[in-house]
């Protein structure tokens, strides 16, 4: 089964990353809902040979500048 990296706000707003096993990249996201995370980015742990000519950014990849921050929960209430 594949691996899927992934970035996700918990409820305090933190910033939590690690690995994901499931069938899908679809999967990985319903396993991290089912966490109670907001999902900022999910990428296939190894990438095939034509998405790395193509550049970065997987199934789903939101940025936001280069800078880092904490989400709020009031931007998380905008952002749904």
């Amino acid at each position: 089964m594949p691996e899927y990296h992934y970035r996700a706000a918990r409820a305090d707003g933190a910033i939590d990353a690690g690995t994901v096993t499931a069938d899908a990249p679809e999967a990985a996201a319903r396993q991290l809902k089912q966490r109670g995370l907001t999902i900022l980015a999910i990428d296939a742990a190894v990438e095939p040979a034509a998405s790395r000519s193509q550049g970065r950014g997987g199934w789903l990849s939101i940025r936001r500048g280069s800078r880092r921050r904490a989400i709020k929960p009031n931007d998380i209430l905008h952002f749904t």
